[in-house]
């Protein structure tokens, strides 16, 4: 987890104990808690609209071609 092995993962702990309160740690970390899991179903809400709108998107038809007629029409056009 990060790279954290369980000294530092102690050390925070202790170090969030004497900062925050005991009776406030519970708390806070619910929240961190709720942050998270909010966090992650965003994002993967993100993920999967991204991948719906790209697979039920067409692709774009190939571009007809605006130039004029080419000569062949017009010379029949002419010759009739």
């Amino acid at each position: 987890m990060f790279g954290l092995g369980f000294q530092e993962l102690l050390i925070m702990f202790v170090v969030a104990l004497i900062v925050i309160g005991p009776k406030k740690l519970p708390d806070l970390a619910r929240a961190i808690g709720r942050a998270v899991r909010e966090f992650k179903q965003a994002t993967e809400d993100i993920k999967q609209n991204f991948d719906i709108t790209t697979i039920t998107t067409p692709d774009a038809p190939p571009k007809k071609s605006t130039d004029k007629p080419s000569d062949s029409t017009t010379d029949s056009k002419q010759s009739t």
